[in-house]
């Protein structure tokens, strides 16, 4: 997707074939669900969830959560699975791998969770995957296009049901170069200084390679710290005036590129940003808004737009988007 400096109007580009959406990716878990060991049918099915519920990423975990609990709410109305009702748990890591793990191994030992759903985040997922699979717990739709959760061969408990970083940033690359008129040697990074960050860049430096562009390691490269809104330095260094980054493909949590964003622009950067489906969250609350055209055959394109900073700030005194 692409932020236009003007207009703060964002892009996504068109994606073609049929999106599964949330209810395709727990209907799949009620499948899995339902080949289950038998039980009494009284006792309900565990689903686990490690998310970020408080922090600077808080949204992401939140609006999983309320997306499963919707949906389970839904079959649990109409008799549940074989009679059986389904139960979320979960708990918050606030987007910190070191409490992941601890949570994942407590709910997998203690409550004897079937499966894990939705987990947001790369760093978490890094330690989520190895304890899923050693006790053989299925890991549905996390909510990350990392690579190391699409190994060759596969993870056999591992069930991705979205689009991975690489494809993202591949689409990315080709809307700069081939839409947008944008040189590759006249983009810059900003990325999450974590996992996350390191597989999106992988990505796009993989989708440059691929058009023909060798020095894609040598473009202008920012990182922030994950959990913070600390953009100020990194911001700095892409204001250098000897660099002048048309695009700057951001791999990062909503708040810290919204934060970028805003301050990027006040400064004077004319520029596109562009964010992988990671980004999303607390833009509605702050005023922005979301339109999707779809056709069927052809795709389906989201425009967001983005408010400026001063409405943002009267919409709930946050970041700015």
């Amino acid at each position: 997707m692409w932020a236009d400096a003007d207009a703060r109007r964002v892009v996504v580009g068109s994606q073609k074939g049929r999106s599964s959406g949330l209810g395709a990716v727990l209907t799949l878990a009620l499948c899995l669900v339902g080949v289950a060991a038998p039980a009494r049918a009284d006792e309900p099915i565990l689903v686990e969830m490690s998310a970020a519920l408080s922090g600077p990423a808080a949204g992401l975990g939140i609006g999983m959560k309320a997306g499963i609990e919707a949906y389970f709410r839904r079959v649990n109305r109409g008799g549940g699975v074989h009679g059986r009702r389904l139960e979320l748990i979960a708990r918050d890591d606030a987007y910190e791998p070191s409490r992941t793990g601890p949570n994942v191994r407590d709910l997998i030992e203690r409550e004897r969770v079937f499966a894990i759903l939705g987990n947001p985040g790369t760093p978490t997922a890094a330690v989520s995957v190895p304890i899923a699979n050693a006790r053989r717990v299925p890991f549905i739709a996390p909510f990350t296009g990392a690579g190391l959760l699409r190994k060759t061969p596969p993870d056999r408990y591992v069930i991705n049901l979205r689009a991975s970083y690489a494809q993202e940033t591949a689409e990315m690359v080709r809307g700069l170069v081939s839409e947008a008129g944008i040189r590759p040697a006249d983009i810059a990074f900003f990325t999450q200084n974590d996992a996350y960050g390191d597989a999106g860049y992988a990505g796009a430096l993989a989708a440059l390679r691929a058009i023909g562009y060798q020095d894609a390691e040598q473009l202008p490269h920012v990182r922030y710290q994950r959990n913070t809104l600390d953009i100020e330095g990194p911001l700095a260094r892409l204001l250098d005036p000897a660099l002048h980054p048309r695009a700057v493909v951001m791999i990062g949590a909503y708040a810290p590129c919204a934060r970028f964003i805003t301050l990027a622009q006040r400064e004077g950067m004319r520029a596109l940003f562009v964010n992988v489906s990671f980004v999303q969250g607390d833009m509605l609350k702050h005023g922005g808004q979301i339109r999707v055209d779809s056709e069927v055959g052809r795709g389906t394109t989201f425009t967001i737009r983005l408010p400026i900073a001063g409405k943002a700030q009267r919409h709930q005194g946050g970041i700015a988007a």
